[in-house]
């Protein structure tokens, strides 16, 4: 705000950053987040009613309401006269006893436990990591009343912080969503303390809504008086919200999910990406900004797995009919206490039943970096060019790509455990589909790691030729320079790696693909840093000429779920392997961001399709980069045709006079030889890399286990959300490969006529 003065509110800020996009955008979330809260309050003081008053309810027109409900109904009634004042003054003297509110909470929680016979004798765990996402996600909720000052930031941290340990050592584990509902009613603290408690949402309710009143009085047209229609918007809020309280009665992960995508994105995300804007100081680097991206990316890790998993619990209460996804990140104990409602109790049947037979090997912390090896590519030198192609705003369409692609992942898992016989990605499809549906998926699978081969030599002969521009060979009398050169070199250097037929062998050559990216990461920040590249470039907010490719080329980034079937056979504890998933996601997720981000900040809209090609050759940490992006292709060109050389080996007859060792190296040189002449045919990386992600990883990794889930769960008989969900995921799948496999192909052709 002190840069510019007439900034008023919070939504100015967002119009000052990104004009009237950025405005809209701040305003929603922001009325959003106050909109769940005011329903938050509702359920609040349902459950602390119904708590004190378990038989209370009444009867209207012969319909007997008890219970929660009827409560909740009876508190909209008592606010409901707060939200028709019109006199901010008058409210600031209701709202002030919220904070006498929370101090005689405190006070009261403490003195139960002190000297009522509650005590402070829980020991509680050191750290629960199946807990996490929801405590992050009702951490951050508790700071979602940007912006305020310093000084009541540390008050109301130290009480936050105060009512958190004193409620943990009282309660231990088994404290509930909100500690009053623990409280012995028959003491007169915790009587105190709960009726403090029902006051404090009649005091902040009216609060939370007139700034929603307020915007939509100005924001459309009336033809009543004004006094009169801000009196309809604000029984229309208080009569939404019942509903909202009344559909979702669960107080802990409703907040949870506005603390996750709300809380986080309002207070943390937006404020730091509108400074970065209106300050300008995004075109240095500084000490400034790596902090503020370390906030950013931490709100969206927050974001993330916060909203996941406060969804999936909303789900779960509501006891849905055929939504069996088990948790990603639960324990048994928490599995345990989700039987109370039923519904995991199904789930642990139809695992028990259907899950694989035969037992793994392979630990959790192996699987995840084989999971991290498959998922971190050379995708992560084009997502800067696919930034710079879409613009600022298409990291929405990225970050939306990652979640259909985990959630792909998810159902992949449980097409699995319907059938113990699936071991394979083409099982998928013939336990689906029959034979038809195996060779669908066979081709589709297949085709797409034959592409990316292809893509990895034309990597390797651009960022060499960027180097060495003037060197080439003579072979019988015919010259051959440029990339063709380099080509055909590094394809001489891997031809023996796809000679080996022993997987241990290859995994030791695969196992630098992770070490590869990090390097190549860090070595990218070096150059901007301290090389004199700097971070000074603005980019576009969006381009929409170039949202195709930027879509195609973001879902290249995740082509690796034909490997997760053999990921989660091999493993020895598969009920984690929903929490591996989760795990190798937010780390290739923030790795490619972090990437798309800060090459576009460096290079800006000229940056090419692979960021390496930009850099300054005589610096060492640009060395280091392009040698260990060439290292990249030499590690993973032979895991990604050994597939397609087991296939043909095994659906094909051997000639009698070959042995099927020999046969295997002839089918390997083959694939080589095939994918060097692609090539050098159609030598445009981001084109065909972008033709891979719209048409093949698309197809393979969100369309077909959307499709094939539908067909083996068998749930696409009954309409309920999940079905919606995988629906969704599914058309969106269908539009990214329309629309991108269009343009990558007229790409291709305008590059080979020029």
């Amino acid at each position: 705000m002190d840069f510019d003065s007439n900034i008023r509110s919070y939504p100015d800020i967002g119009e000052k950053a990104f004009g009237n996009k950025g405005r809209m955008i701040v305003s929603i979330a922001m009325y959003t987040e106050l909109y769940l809260v005011s329903a938050g309050f509702l359920i609040l003081e349902g459950d602390n009613l119904y708590n004190m008053f378990p038989n209370d309810g009444f009867e209207i027109a012969g319909l007997t309401i008890g219970g929660k409900q009827c409560f909740v109904l009876i508190v909209a009634l008592v606010i409901l006269p707060t939200v028709w004042l019109d006199n901010l003054s008058l409210l600031s003297y209701v709202s002030a006893s919220g904070v006498l509110a929370s101090a005689i909470i405190l006070f009261s929680i403490v003195w139960t436990g002190a000297f009522d016979g509650v005590g402070f004798r829980q020991k509680g765990e050191l750290v629960n990591w199946s807990g996490i996402p929801t405590a992050l996600s009702l951490y951050a909720f508790c700071y979602c009343a940007h912006p305020v000052l310093l000084l009541c930031f540390i008050i109301c941290t130290i009480g936050y912080a105060s009512i958190a340990v004193f409620g943990y050592l009282m309660f231990g584990s088994g404290v509930q969503s909100q500690i009053t509902l623990d409280l012995p009613i028959g003491k007169l603290s915790s009587k105190i303390a709960i009726y403090t408690t029902l006051v404090n949402p009649i005091a902040k309710y009216a609060l939370m809504v007139t700034p929603i009143i307020e915007a939509v009085k100005n924001g459309f047209p009336c033809y009543l008086n004004k006094r009169v229609f801000g009196i309809i918007i604000g029984t229309a809020l208080v009569i939404s919200s019942v509903i909202v309280a009344l559909v979702v009665p669960f107080f802990a992960s409703l907040m949870s999910l506005v603390g996750a995508i709300l809380s986080v994105t309002a207070s943390i995300v937006m404020p730091c990406l509108c400074y970065l804007k209106i300050s300008g100081i995004y075109r240095t680097f500084n000490h400034e900004m790596v902090v503020l991206v370390v906030m950013i990316l931490m709100g969206i890790v927050v974001t993330m797995i916060g909203t996941y998993s406060s969804v999936l619990d909303i789900l779960v209460n509501l006891q849905i009919d055929g939504f069996s996804l088990t948790l990603p990140l639960m324990s048994d104990d928490n599995k345990q206490e989700y039987n109370n409602n039923g519904l995991s109790t199904k789930i642990e049947e139809v695992e028990s039943n259907h899950s694989p037979q035969a037992t793994g090997s392979t630990s959790f912390f192996k699987t995840c970096f084989n999971g991290l090896n498959a998922l971190s590519g050379v995708g992560i030198l084009s997502v800067p060019y696919a930034l710079a192609t879409g613009g600022w705003l298409s990291l929405i369409l990225f970050f939306a790509i990652a979640t259909a692609a985990f959630y792909s992942g998810l159902l992949i898992k449980r097409c699995m455990d319907f059938d113990s016989n699936i071991r394979s990605y083409p099982d998928i499809g013939e336990r689906a589909f029959g034979n038809k549906g195996r060779m669908i998926v066979s081709i589709a699978m297949y085709t797409e790691l034959y592409l990316v081969s292809a893509g990895f030599l034309i990597l390797e002969g651009d960022n060499l030729y960027n180097m060495f521009p003037n060197d080439g060979f003579e072979v019988a009398g015919l010259i051959i320079g440029g990339k063709q050169c380099f080509v055909l070199i590094v394809a001489l250097v891997i031809l023996p790696t796809v000679w080996l037929d022993n997987m241990s062998l290859l995994s030791y050559v695969s196992a630098s693909g992770v070490l590869a990216s990090a390097i190549i990461i860090c070595s990218i920040l070096w150059t901007g840093a301290f090389d004199g590249v700097g971070f000074r470039q603005k980019g576009e907010l969006i381009n929409w000429n170039g949202i195709p490719t930027a879509m195609s080329l973001y879902a290249f980034c995740y082509c690796a779920h034909p490997v997760f079937p053999s990921l989660y056979t091999s493993m020895k504890k598969k009920h984690q392997f929903s929490n591996v998933l989760i795990l190798c996601f937010v780390i290739c997720t923030i790795g490619y961001a972090s990437m798309a981000v800060f090459g576009y900040l460096m290079f800006g809209t000229r940056v090419q399709s692979q960021i390496t090609l930009d850099l300054p050759t005589g610096k060492l940490s640009s060395r280091i980069a392009i040698y260990t992006t060439l290292v990249n292709p030499l590690a993973k060109y032979a895991l990604m045709v050994t597939p397609i050389i087991d296939a043909v080996k095994n659906g094909f007859p051997i000639p009698w006079f070959l042995n099927k060792r020999f046969f295997g190296l002839i089918i390997g040189t083959t694939l080589v030889i095939s994918s060097v002449i692609v090539a050098l045919l159609v030598p445009f990386f981001a084109s065909l890399m972008s033709l891979v992600g719209a048409f093949f990883s698309v197809t393979a990794s969100i369309i077909i286990p959307c499709i094939c889930y539908l067909k083996i769960s068998g749930i696409y008989r009954t309409f309920n959300c999940e079905i919606v969900i995988v629906a969704v995921t599914i058309l969106m799948g269908v539009a990214v490969t329309i629309i991108g496999t269009y343009t990558s192909v007229l790409d291709i052709l305008v590059n080979m006529k020029m």
